[in-house]
């Protein structure tokens, strides 16, 4: 089933909202600190609009390895704004956190310029940074930046109960709406090997465990309790099939508009409306 995507007026609508909101903020006795910067920064990247994410980055005024990411990461793949926003990250940082390699190398691979993103992977192994891209999904959960990772025992996600918070949203949502598993969303190779093995442990389960897991999944099932009227989520990766459809249901479920940014900028709306 295809995903329900907002029109381009309604997810117009929700970011001249949290423009508006902000400029109310600015014009009040109550002077916005660094998160909230940084939760524009992040509002400006998912609406596509680096430039304006800018605006709002530069003024803040000391290192912040979450807001230098969340910049980088609103560049999408425009490489010569990315690589003006790294000079002055080199300077204001005595020693780089690896994230923000890493959020380098997702611009330049948005952006497709392979020669950049091959020479930074060469320095990135030389210092001993690299990591292999597992998937990750990324939101603010009571104003701080959280990371869900996929699998049921995945070490460091928010908390040991992500996984049963996880659990119960999509159990709910299988309950109540069309929501499935799709196992066509699984790589081919597991996807055979589990269906030789029947439905036990090893089989139907396995596969069924590991689309219920999945870091965007978890992140939802955690940010369904924040009072907002929009959820929010990053991932590092593309969504699986699975997801997207997740997604579709859930959002209806739920009632709320949900959001999902993909690693090259891309995102996709899930509104409340058939």
């Amino acid at each position: 089933m295809e995903a329900v995507v907002s029109t381009q007026s309604t997810w117009k609508q929700w970011y001249q909202r949290r423009v508006h909101g902000f400029a109310k903020l600015e014009a009040s006795p109550l002077q916005p600190d660094i998160q909230h910067l940084t939760d524009m920064v992040l509002c400006c990247g998912l609406a596509g609009d680096p430039e304006a994410a800018l605006r709002y980055y530069t003024q803040i005024r000391r290192p912040d390895t979450a807001a230098d990411v969340a910049m980088l990461g609103a560049c999408g793949g425009n490489i010569r704004l990315a690589e003006e926003v790294w000079v002055g990250i080199e300077k204001r940082h005595r020693k780089l956190d690896p994230r923000l390699h890493e959020a380098l190398l997702a611009v330049y691979e948005a952006g497709q310029d392979l020669d950049r993103a091959k020479e930074l992977t060469r320095e990135m192994h030389r210092a001993g940074t690299f990591r292999a891209h597992q998937p990750i999904a990324q939101f603010y959960l009571k104003g701080e930046l959280q990371t869900c990772h996929n699998g049921m025992d995945a070490k460091g996600d928010p908390g040991p109960e992500a996984w049963k918070e996880c659990r119960a949203l999509v159990n709910e949502v299988r309950e109540h709406t069309d929501y499935d598993f799709n196992f066509e969303a699984l790589p081919y190779v597991f996807r055979e090997a589990s269906a030789k093995k029947g439905p036990g442990a090893g089989g139907e389960r396995a596969m069924r465990n590991t689309l219920r897991y999945h870091a965007e999944k978890k992140a939802l099932a955690l940010l369904r309790h924040e009072p907002s009227e929009s959820l929010h989520v990053r991932i590092n990766l593309k969504m699986c099939d699975d997801c997207f459809s997740f997604f579709t249901h859930a959002a209806r479920y739920l009632g709320r508009r949900v959001t999902c940014q993909e690693k090259d900028g891309r995102v996709h709306v899930f509104d409340t409306a058939d």
